[in-house]
């Protein structure tokens, strides 16, 4: 299950028989981390679900999609690495700035460059 906002600009992007790269920040820096696919698009958070979500930002977000799978990759891509071999980032020394926000919308052609790289990586 994947967790978003209703207020989420590309939101409408999110539609049915989609595939994902997922994003995340920390104390290691910022990496891609996996991906995934989905078939339906999003739907409100039921009652049950909400019982299942714990913590910050999680429990703000009004919608779900269900995955139909994941991976995890075994090494996390650092997205300062990745960011110098990605098409829509124009401007590659403020590369951050293009991963404000809780989705964004890329080019497949990217998609497939993340995927690659994370799987040649030792």
């Amino acid at each position: 299950m994947w967790l978003v906002s209703k207020r989420v600009a590309a939101i409408k992007a999110l539609k049915e028989n989609g595939v994902a790269v997922f994003y995340a920040t920390g104390r290691e820096g910022r990496m891609f981390i996996g991906d995934g696919s989905f078939s339906e698009e999003p739907k409100p958070v039921t009652d049950e679900l909400r019982f299942h979500i714990r913590g910050l930002p999680s429990e703000k977000l009004t919608h779900f999609i269900r995955l139909d799978d994941a991976r995890l990759w075994k090494r996390p891509l650092p997205a300062e690495d990745a960011a110098q071999h990605l098409s829509f980032i124009r401007k590659k020394e403020k590369w951050q700035f293009y991963f404000r926000g809780s989705v964004r919308q890329i080019p497949e052609e990217d998609f497939n460059t993340l995927s690659r790289m994370a799987s040649v990586q030792p």
